[in-house]
């Protein structure tokens, strides 16, 4: 697909991180939980502080990115992942991953570059 550029395939990702760590199962839900409860937190209190809604859209991405693979790691205990890109560096090109996960990246950067933005709601507040 795309000219070549990615390969898709079906890996069953059970407990490792880029497809080199191993983990372990549990500590790979743990490790999910408590980063979900993180950006949770996070959206939480620019929800309630006014953050921008860059940021906002990011952190939401990230949190149904990572939703969606803490449920498929929970109840069937690994994330399908189907895509590659098809690189010449074989170790990249062994890298698999899904939806969810380019949902966790893309939401990474809006969340990134949404905090780079001045906030006009606390900047005013902290004139006063």
């Amino acid at each position: 697909m795309l000219g070549g550029k990615l390969i898709f395939r079906n890996c069953h990702n059970k407990d490792r991180i880029l497809g080199k760590v191993k983990i372990g199962r549990q500590n790979c839900l743990e490790l999910a939980a408590a980063g979900l409860g993180c950006v949770a937190g996070e959206y939480w209190h620019q929800l309630l502080h006014g953050g921008n809604k860059l940021s906002k859209a990011g952190l939401a991405m990230i949190l149904g990115g990572g939703m969606s693979n803490y449920v498929d790691r929970r109840n069937k205990g690994y994330v399908t992942d189907y895509v590659s890109l098809n690189v010449k560096k074989k170790e990249i090109r062994k890298i698999a991953f899904n939806l969810s996960d380019a949902c966790i990246a893309a939401g990474a950067v809006l969340w990134s570059v949404g905090n780079l933005i001045p906030n006009q709601k606390r900047e005013s507040k902290n004139r006063k």
